[in-house]
């Protein structure tokens, strides 16, 4: 590619120069492979360098796979990573309480718990104090902390449109009383059904005698 195309020797050198050590053969295959097989600018390759390499700290090889990743969902364009990027920024602020608050650590989010902070903070549009709440009632139920099993629980409430930690207090105080209310029929059933047999039982010992 360097014998045949000149902007592929420039962007390799200013690569080498913003990730700050000289590639060795594999490092240069992965630019070459994002700039020859994904068609990606030297200014998207450079912003992604910046981005995973420098600031935190991934090897190339974690570059790529996010390049490819992102590469399928349509962002190819240095504007498009542009605004991805702002949004990575905001989603890893938040994401580190939830982080915290779950247990996690310094390990990567699995791509399932991705998808849930997600939609937690995009589409669900819930703010810390209810997805604690959330934590708080997995815990409770299952002795552990699990975004899988709080994302059901979140899931579930916005889809019965609860929007906010009050919501969630007015559902909880209605939920008791419908109990009871079922209880209540259901004593009353069996109270019913105990009548009934001793009626029956009563009607078997007078046929008996006569």
């Amino acid at each position: 590619i360097a014998e045949t195309d000149s902007e592929f020797t420039a962007l390799l050198d200013m690569a080498q120069q913003t990730a700050g050590w000289i590639f060795n053969t594999g490092e240069i295959e992965i630019i070459a492979r994002l700039y020859s097989e994904l068609k990606l600018s030297g200014e998207y390759i450079l912003a992604m360098i910046g981005c995973f390499v420098c600031r935190r700290e991934k090897p190339l090889r974690y570059m790529e796979a996010v390049a490819y990743k992102y590469a399928e969902k349509g962002i190819t364009t240095a504007e498009a990573l542009e605004e991805k990027l702002r949004w990575l920024e905001r989603f890893e602020g938040r994401a580190g309480k939830i982080r915290q608050m779950f247990g996690i650590g310094g390990r990567d989010l699995t791509e399932k718990e991705e998808e849930h902070l997600t939609d937690w903070f995009d589409k669900y549009n819930f703010d810390d104090d209810v997805i604690r709440l959330a934590y708080e009632k997995t815990v409770n139920n299952t002795g552990k902390a699990s975004i899988n099993y709080a994302g059901s629980i979140l899931k579930a409430w916005y889809e019965e449109g609860v929007k906010t930690v009050r919501d969630v207090e007015a559902k909880t105080k209605k939920t008791p009383a419908k109990r009871a209310d079922n209880k209540k029929k259901s004593d009353i059933a069996t109270q019913s059904f105990d009548v009934d047999d001793a009626f029956q039982k009563a009607l078997e010992r007078s046929y008996s005698e006569e």
